[in-house]
């Protein structure tokens, strides 16, 4: 752990980019396999250690204070670590923190260690206590913004889920909090069988769509023939180079895959979302919508209910306008990077590689007004919604065909943020094996 008058963030240990800003007393998580470093005169670094105790090394510093919490942790270190050359500086720091990352093995941002997830949660309980305590900025959104849950009208124990749970903590702050319902694929007029290769073309409460999957490379006939899985697989290691086998079986795999009836239906019903949103912010000057899946819930690893989450949000979304920061999406809870992250928004905030899931993410005006202009509202690929999105971030695809018409749909200068790791919420099928935690928005 870095400790005292440097805070240094790894930015990609490849290419050994770092950025080093003036946060005294502040901590740094160092990525497992770091050389243990020495203390300074202008810079104190404390030793790490792969089972590192982060809450009780904070607790500790918050009660001996720095010098003294130094000269403890300085005590106690291994002979080993104390064998290491003494650190004189910042740019000797950073020389030596480039020597590591040549060295470091590339990073699976899949893989959360107990340790990063326990430090986030702490920082997420942290944040929403300074939230809490300025709640002033967060009561500014709710006259910004609406929240609207997908749900079908059939899904009654969903819906009474989400009324206890959702509506309740925030109708009582006084935000505008309704279901939205959702379209059942299985009742709209779709031709499967174009769903291998075909187009086809969908009129729906007014609107038009393309349900487009042309792309599909399973087609026997496709451009790829019989090296279609070669194919993707080559892909696959071009775009996510620090994912596993596991990964890349699950990709290609899903790639492979037709849309489905529920898919189109799932689709559809953001869509709409989008568009009534887009509708009000030009209209009743809406700013920003935050869209849910009936199945979504708070992670309860974090320990958050839904009226903490939109604490949290909302102050964030404050603080971007307060800081001039632009955004199109924010992904309340997600599936973890693929691809390496930008920078930090803040503690809890970065700006996310290629991820997945929609269960909780928001939308600003002017990500509404950009996916309207781009046409991919009413364009539906053969791949699920949430992976078109996340493709957005990337500018890519595995699919090499998809990723063309992707490019060309892709509002300029997207920008995505998250919440760290799977954000502040999960899905039900995360947590529980039962009959509503089954998909029911898009049923296959």
């Amino acid at each position: 752990q870095l400790l005292g008058n440097a805070r240094l963030q790894l930015e990609d240990a490849r290419s050994q980019q770092f950025s080093c800003d003036v946060h005294p007393g502040e901590l740094l998580l160092v990525p497992a396999g770091w050389q243990a470093l020495c203390t300074a005169e202008d810079l104190s670094v404390a030793v790490w250690s792969e089972h590192v105790d982060m809450p009780a090394l904070r607790k500790a510093l918050a009660e001996q204070g720095a010098e003294e919490f130094m000269e403890s942790a300085w005590a106690e270190a291994p002979a080993e670590a104390k064998a290491t050359p003494r650190i004189a500086s910042i740019g000797q720091l950073l020389e030596h923190l480039c020597e590591e990352a040549a060295k470091a093995e590339p990073r699976n941002h899949h893989v959360i260690s107990p340790v990063a997830f326990q430090t986030f949660a702490q920082d997420v309980h942290a944040a929403l206590a300074a939230a809490r305590a300025s709640s002033s900025a967060a009561a500014s959104e709710q006259g910004r913004a609406c929240v609207r849950v997908i749900s079908l009208a059939s899904a009654h124990e969903r819906r009474r889920m989400i009324e206890g749970t959702v509506f309740r903590p925030l109708l009582a702050r006084g935000v505008d909090a309704a279901f939205h319902d959702g379209v059942d694929g299985r009742e709209l007029p779709l031709d499967a069988q174009l769903f291998r290769g075909g187009q086809q073309r969908l009129r729906f409460q007014g609107e038009d769509y393309l349900v487009d999957c042309s792309c599909w490379p399973g087609a026997a006939f496709g451009p790829f023939g019989v090296h279609v899985v070669e194919e993707l697989e080559r892909r696959h290691a071009a775009i996510f180079k620090h994912e596993g086998p596991d990964h890349r079986n699950s990709v290609c795999k899903n790639a492979l895959n037709t849309t489905t009836p529920g898919l189109v239906g799932g689709h559809l019903s953001h869509a709409a979302v989008w568009r009534a949103a887009l509708e009000r912010a030009r209209t009743c000057g809406l700013e920003w919508v935050m869209v849910l899946e009936d199945d979504a819930l708070p992670d309860p690893r974090l320990g958050l209910d839904w009226g903490g989450i939109w604490d949290l949000v909302a102050h964030h979304v404050a603080d971007l306008r307060r800081r001039c920061e632009s955004w199109d999406i924010l992904y309340v809870g997600r599936y973890p990077s693929g691809t390496p992250e930008g920078r930090r928004l803040s503690s809890v905030v970065v700006e996310p590689g290629y991820c997945c899931r929609t269960q909780t993410y928001c939308v600003s005006r002017r990500g509404l007004e950009r996916l309207a202009a781009s046409g991919l509202v009413e364009h539906l690929f053969h791949c699920p919604q949430d992976e078109v999105l996340g493709s957005l971030i990337t500018n890519d695809h595995i699919n090499p065909m998809l990723a063309e018409k992707i490019q060309a749909h892709r509002p300029p200068d997207w920008r995505a943020l998250a919440f760290l790791h799977w954000g502040l919420t999960l899905q039900l099928m995360d947590v529980e094996t039962s009959g509503r935690a089954e998909s029911q928005v898009a049923p296959c």
